[in-house]
């Protein structure tokens, strides 16, 4: 065993819930944890879409990120695979909180405004300003977790 498996199986040890089999999600699969998965990309409508194979979620003004889990390592990437962990470091700590050995994780940091809407303006300005405590990160996938990753071939297609 490598040291970064070691590390992996380390962390849920000190979880303290049990987190649900994942393994149980039909068309789950086990397999390595993959170094990066290209993401499906919002695309702005007047209404949502409708019916049992549609899937959508709300689009923000921010940053989509994927942040990838090994053990206390945690990095958050670009849809283009830069490194961004350094920019965002207070969403990067509030990840170890959640005890997992290996996942990745989709979705979109953003800061709100005082309405609770996203505003890249701002998100922007904290950034340059080196503000951290205004960041959220809205979740959108779990596409990756310890050993298991969930067949989400269909989402998103008619």
């Amino acid at each position: 065993m490598d040291e970064n498996n070691r590390a992996q199986t380390k962390v849920p040890t000190r979880r303290k819930s049990v987190l649900p089999d994942i393994s149980k999600i039909g068309g789950a699969r086990k397999g390595l944890q993959p170094t990066f998965l290209e993401l499906s990309l919002a695309s702005l409508c007047e209404t949502p879409p409708s019916g049992p194979k549609w899937v959508h979620e709300i689009k923000f003004d921010g940053y989509r990120m994927q942040a990838r889990i090994d053990g206390q390592d945690i990095r958050l990437l670009t849809r283009k695979k830069l490194d961004w962990t350094k920019r965002f470091r207070s969403i990067a700590v509030a990840l170890k909180e959640l005890r997992v050995g290996s996942a990745l994780v989709d979705g979109e940091i953003v800061v709100e405004d005082a309405d609770g809407i996203s505003s890249f303006n701002d998100l922007q300005s904290d950034l340059k300003g080196g503000r951290q405590d205004r960041f959220r990160y809205h979740v959108f996938d779990l596409l990756y977790c310890e050993g298991v990753r969930p067949d989400a071939g269909h989402i998103g297609r008619p």
